[in-house]
Parts: structure tokens; sequence; C-alpha cells
């Protein structure tokens, strides 16, 4: 109550981290620290084995990073415009668009960070000297568009989309550091022994946020089944049913534990045992604790605890980084 008094007290206080809120800036924080993790120790811990170093500059990481970061906003932002009339229903204590900002405001808030995402983007474009790989920022902006304008109404190809759209968050620092490679010949030559590696190990990490990103989105859908619902979407759960989305997320989660025991497998083989043994204690046993709970789950609140569970899933995947130097 004192704290809500005090922000009461400071207007301009209270609308700071209301916009905060609006970007989801914990959501944020985690594909920085995703795209760092990635960066330095993934893609630089190989090229270390072999005494290269990264030819992408730290300031055209930074701004990479910039570009993604922006991105994601505005898809946040955007698709709180197109949600107005659901999140009433779903989550009526986190409606921004009408309460905190208006809906010009909103939109406003969404072009500049497209803005301001385009700009770093050429940066980093004309940095790797890819007209191609400038093509990615405006073509992720306007899937985020039509994900909130259209997509996410329909049956699952909203949940592919923002899956594929959590993995390329991986995908983007290798592609930029290929762009780099590809432009310095010289260095290309010299990372040439672990090329192989480091393009498995982003694979692999992008696969596992697709699939992780992928169950949390139909879960994220059976908890918004009554808004979507009374505005006409389409989802999995509104076509087939809650039971049968259940079915669906025990199948994706039997094929992560496949996934993750194969991985585990091949670390553990190449000597990565550390990082066999994180996955195998904080991936692989929370997946089993997971298909258990959905099994059991039935109300709104049971889906509501497996969303959050399914994001610390993603933290620990992604954390697992940090072990491969050792």
């Amino acid at each position: 109550v004192l704290m809500r008094l005090k922000m009461e007290s400071y207007p301009f206080l209270t609308k700071i981290i209301q916009f905060f809120r609006l970007l989801r800036w914990p959501n944020l924080l985690m594909v920085a620290i995703t795209q760092l993790l990635v960066k330095f120790f993934v893609i630089d811990y190989f090229y270390s084995i072999t005494g290269a170093q990264s030819p992408l500059p730290v300031l055209v990481f930074a701004m990479l990073s910039l570009a993604t970061i922006m991105i994601a906003a505005g898809g946040y932002v955007i698709n709180d415009y197109f949600d107005t009339e659901t999140d009433r229903i779903n989550k009526p204590d986190k409606l921004f668009v009408g309460n905190a900002f208006s809906r010009q405001q909103v939109v406003f808030i969404y072009l500049m960070l497209s803005i301001a995402a385009l700009l770093a983007g050429a940066y980093v474009s004309f940095a790797v000297s890819s007209f191609r790989f400038a093509l990615v920022f405006p073509a992720v902006i306007m899937m985020l568009w039509l994900y909130s304008a259209k997509y996410k109404r329909e049956v699952l190809s909203g949940n592919l989309l923002v899956a594929a759209l959590s993995a390329l968050v991986i995908l983007m620092v290798w592609l930029a550091e290929f762009f780099m490679l590809k432009s310095n010949p010289a260095f290309f030559v010299e990372a040439q022994p672990v090329l192989r590696s480091i393009f498995i190990f982003t694979l692999a990490y992008s696969g596992f946020a697709f699939f992780v990103s992928l169950v949390r989105e139909i879960v994220k859908d059976i908890e918004d089944a009554d808004g979507d619902l009374a505005e006409g979407c389409k989802t999995f759960v509104i076509a087939f049913g809650v039971a049968a989305s259940k079915r669906l997320i025990i199948v994706l989660l039997m094929l992560i534990l496949l996934l993750i025991a194969v991985a585990i497998y091949f670390l553990i083989t190449f000597s990565f045992v550390i990082t066999g043994i994180w996955l195998g204690i904080f991936t692989f046993l929370p997946v089993v604790y997971l298909f258990f709970k959905v099994k059991s789950a039935s109300a709104k609140p049971d889906y509501s605890r497996i969303s959050l569970l399914l994001k610390v899933l993603m933290i620990c995947g992604v954390l697992s980084m940090l072990t491969l130097s050792y």
C-alpha cells in the first residue's frame, strides 16, 4: 500500500514503470543474456580452441543485440495493441492499452521501437557487408505484426511463428558472425576447424528454444481460452479442445526429452561432461516433472504454473552455455 501511495505521488515514475512493464523488460533482459552467452561462451569459446579471434567487433554485436531487443519489445507492444479486448478477459490486471497508455501512444511507441531496430540492423548489415542480412530485420518486424494481427488467432500458425522467432534470437548471432567471416577470408580460414562445431551447437540451442517456446505458446493458449473464444479466435485449444491440446503438449515434451537425451549422450562422448550433467539435472529432469504436471492439470492456475516452469526451463537450458568451456 505504501509503495502504491508513493507511486501515485510521482506520476512520472509510475509512467516509466508502466512503460517497462509494457515492454516486458524481464523477457528483453533474457534475450540480451541469451545472445551474450551465444557470442562469448559458445562462438568465442570455439574460436579460442584454434587460437582464432572473432572478427565481429563488440560494437557491432551490441548493435545486433539492441536491434533484437527493440524488435522483441515492439512485438510485445503491438501484441498488446491487438489483444486489448481479449486481455480485458484473460489478464485485466495487465491491461496497458487504454489504461496506462492510449492506443495512439502505443502505436507511437511501436513505431519508435521499430525504427530504432531498423537503424541498428542497418548498421550491423553494413558492418558485416551483407545486404541479405539487412532484410532479416524488417522481415521479423513484419512477421510479428502479422502474428499479432492474424496468425495468433489461427490453429498453430501463430504458435509455430513465435517458436521460430525464439530460435532466431540465437541464430541471429551466428548469422552476423558468419557474414563477418565471409567478408574476412583470413579469419574464415583460421576459424575453419571449429565452424562445424559452432554451427551444431547454435543449431542445437535454437532447436531447444523452438520446442520449449512452442510448448509454452500452446499452454498459454489454454490459459487464455476464455478471452480467445469470446473474440472468435481459432487457436488449437478452441478448435480441438483442452484434452487434444494436452496430448499435443505431452508429445512435444516427449520429443524434447528425446532430443535432450541425444544431446547429453554426444556431449559426454565428446568430453563436454559438465554440460551434459547440467542438462541432465536442470533440463531433462524438469521436463519429466512437467510431463506429469501437464497430465494432472485441470484449471487455469495449473497452466499458469506450467507456463512459468517452461520459462524457467528455457533459462536453465540457455545457462548451460556457461559450462561449455569447462
